[in-house]
């Protein structure tokens, strides 16, 4: 029984780290796509339209200069993006109306809610489909949010180096895995896994 729960575990911990990688990719997928469908709605003249795609050209060639430089202070490395990234929405602040510029705020803030709220729905599915208890339910719940905490706290440290921080990101990761599996029973960390490798075999 004891290897079968460390194998449950493993199996688990290995999948949600791949799992993870690929949910990350496909959500920078989805917000640019999200993004660029905002932006659609906006009904933008054939001008905005240019001096938009030429903004987004420049900054994305900025952007891509000083990825590459790896010499690069964190903090000069985190500034000089900030700087980027904001002459970019004053350029976008100047070439969309003020009709625009409010449609887009309006916009942006029903896409924050829905995101609320869908974290609510999933963790709701999950315990509909494991059979959480409401005391599982409101301990993952904690996890999480103390996880958002913490990496608000490495993104924000200015005294870490990129490879640290992506260092430590990773081992909360995993930390995830751990008190998750903590959390649940063996019956549900193999029902999680079985749901899981269904839902593989249907992409």
């Amino acid at each position: 029984m004891k290897k079968i729960i460390i194998g449950a575990i493993a199996t688990t911990i290995c999948f949600s780290t791949s799992f993870a990688q690929k949910l990350q990719k496909n959500n920078r997928a989805h917000h640019s796509m999200q993004a660029a469908g905002k932006i659609k709605a906006l009904n933008l003249s054939a001008s905005q339209k240019e001096q938009l795609k030429a903004a987004r050209q420049n900054t994305n060639t900025q952007l891509a200069a000083l990825n590459k430089n790896d010499q690069m202070a964190v903090k000069d490395f985190k500034e000089s993006k900030s700087a980027i990234l904001k002459s970019q929405k004053q350029q976008m602040a100047g070439i969309l109306t003020e009709d625009q510029k409010n449609q887009l705020a309006q916009s942006k803030s029903s896409s924050n809610n829905r995101q609320d709220n869908q974290g609510g729905k999933n963790l709701g599915k999950m315990k509909e489909n494991l059979g959480l208890s409401d005391i599982q339910v409101t301990q993952i719940k904690a996890n999480r949010e103390a996880d958002l905490a913490k990496i608000k706290a490495i993104k924000d440290n200015s005294a870490l180096s990129r490879s640290e921080k992506k260092e430590q990101l990773k081992s909360i990761k995993l930390g995830q895995e751990n008190n998750l599996s903590q959390i649940l029973s063996l019956e549900q960390t193999i029902k999680m896994e079985e749901s899981r490798k269904e839902r593989r075999a249907g992409e």
